[in-house]
């Protein structure tokens, strides 16, 4: 059976986000300046929406057994004077000491993220130094810190998926 098909209105580019947790490896900022190029050139012949979602990153064991261990050892750091580099090297240590995360407390935060995009200050300020250091290159709306459900993410590639198959 032949399923029509609608003729594509826009291409939707929705990239892998990375976690907020350390400095931009040289693969994350190639990564951050393709889908940049992909999203403006796209945009000059036809209709094109960026869908970069967070949650992806953030609703990770990854980043909230990290931001959960910074709460439990820094509950009064001001992380928006930390630098990059600051918090990267307390996310190396965390991961390098091995520790086995505390389920119930990295599955509240997990929901939290997930529900209400959250995200914890060490990882906003590390997307806002992310954006400062795009921004002279002139990549900009990628949405960095832009809350997007996952379920509208979802639906959108779920629908394109099926309509090119």
């Amino acid at each position: 059976m032949q399923l029509p098909v609608a003729p594509a209105t826009e291409l939707v580019v929705a990239p892998m986000t990375i976690t907020p947790t350390k400095p931009p490896t040289p693969t994350h900022v190639k990564g951050l300046l393709w889908t940049d190029v992909l999203v403006k050139a796209s945009a000059r012949t036809g209709g094109v929406r960026l869908a970069w979602n967070n949650r992806m990153a953030t609703v990770t064991t990854q980043a909230t057994a990290f931001w959960h261990h910074l709460e439990l050892t820094e509950p009064h750091t001001d992380w928006s004077r930390e630098s990059e580099t600051a918090i990267g090297e307390r996310y190396v240590r965390f991961h390098g000491e091995h520790r086995t995360a505390d389920r119930a407390a990295v599955g509240v935060r997990l929901v939290h993220a997930d529900r209400d995009g959250w995200i914890h200050p060490a990882g906003l300020r590390m997307l806002r130094l992310w954006q400062a250091q795009l921004d002279p290159l002139g990549v900009g709306g990628l949405g960095l810190t832009t809350d997007r459900p996952l379920s509208v993410v979802m639906t959108v590639v779920s629908v394109h998926s099926i309509a090119a198959w």
